[in-house]
């Protein structure tokens, strides 16, 4: 689970649920978790070799209806979860 998520149910303040895998001090939310170098090898492998510019490319994929699509997002996040 992501630290913005973790961090509601633990009451811990939102500008603390910082990202422990990078070196950046931003919160861990689901953008963040997206952009990161730790998982670009990851996300080339099962979306291809496409570029990531902004929250509503993330929001496209996340919305899609495509069987494919879902499915590849689901493969995404289980291997960058453990990753992350």
């Amino acid at each position: 689970m992501l630290h913005i998520e973790m961090g509601k149910f633990a009451s811990v303040a939102r500008y603390c649920r910082i990202c422990k895998l990078c070196s950046l001090t931003q919160i861990k939310s689901e953008y963040h978790f997206f952009m990161m170098s730790y998982v670009s090898l990851l996300k080339d492998k099962i979306f291809g070799n496409i570029h990531w510019p902004s929250l509503q490319k993330i929001v496209i994929i996340m919305s899609c209806k495509f069987k494919s699509h879902m499915f590849k997002l689901s493969m995404f996040i289980r291997d960058a979860l453990h990753i992350a």
